[in-house]
């Protein structure tokens, strides 16, 4: 009894490159050549795929209205499209620049 593999096509939502570049980091292949390896659909679910850059803007955010609550400074919108905005308002606090 043979094995037949399959092929499996998915869209990729989000930032391809941050998944290209952790599967070229996992299975040692150039982000742009094939990969010599077949890797299985549950290698794929257990890789972990983070955005580190966007974890940090996250982060930052977070801080940012957490500060804001903590020293009663009032924040007319907030959203993530708004962080920098929040930021600048941060910014006015003298208590700001000791974090």
């Amino acid at each position: 009894m043979s094995s037949a593999a399959h092929t499996i096509k998915l869209a990729i939502k989000g930032d391809s490159n941050i998944i290209a570049n952790t599967l070229a980091e996992e299975f040692k292949s150039d982000v742009y050549s094939s990969f010599s390896k077949k890797i299985s659909l549950s290698e794929l679910k257990g890789l972990p795929i983070l955005d580190l850059e966007r974890q940090e803007q996250l982060k930052n955010y977070i801080d940012d209205l957490v500060f804001s609550l903590y020293f009663g400074i009032t924040l007319k919108e907030i959203g993530l499209d708004k962080a920098e905005k929040i930021q600048k308002t941060c910014l006015r606090s003298e208590y700001y620049q000791l974090l």
